[in-house]
């Protein structure tokens, strides 16, 4: 399983995010794009944030494209970011795959930093 979105970088600082939510946790899942080169990995347990993985991207070209891809793989989530693979996300720890997920949302400003496309199962759409 796998979800691929499809995203637009206007050259601002702001940051943004693909979100994946489970039934009791609104942030399952949060890859965090920090522009202007930083990745970040977290979740939410009890409503709290927990433990922050961080790792590194290329930065994008001002008004430009980018695809993050999500993958579930044996041990975890991997990340690429513009099909360059990034740290892998330890989620088989807690017993999750794509399909425990009920729904994925961005937090992204329309004018700025965005996603315009999304590939993912079905029922998480």
């Amino acid at each position: 399983d796998r979800i691929v979105v499809k995203g637009f970088y206007s050259g601002s600082t702001e940051p943004f995010s693909v979100n994946l939510s489970t039934e009791r946790e609104r942030f399952g899942f949060h890859v965090a794009l920090r522009p202007p080169n930083q990745l970040v990995y977290n979740h939410q347990k009890g409503g709290g944030w927990q433990t922050e993985i961080r790792d590194t991207y290329t930065q994008f070209k001002t008004n430009s494209e980018f695809t993050v891809e999500i993958r579930a793989g044996l041990t975890g989530f991997q990340v690429f970011v513009n099909r360059n693979e990034k740290r892998s996300f330890p989620f088989k720890a807690r017993n999750l795959g794509l399909a425990d997920f009920r729904s994925v949302w961005f937090v992204h400003n329309p004018m700025g930093n965005r996603f315009f496309s999304i590939q993912a199962p079905s029922a998480l759409i």
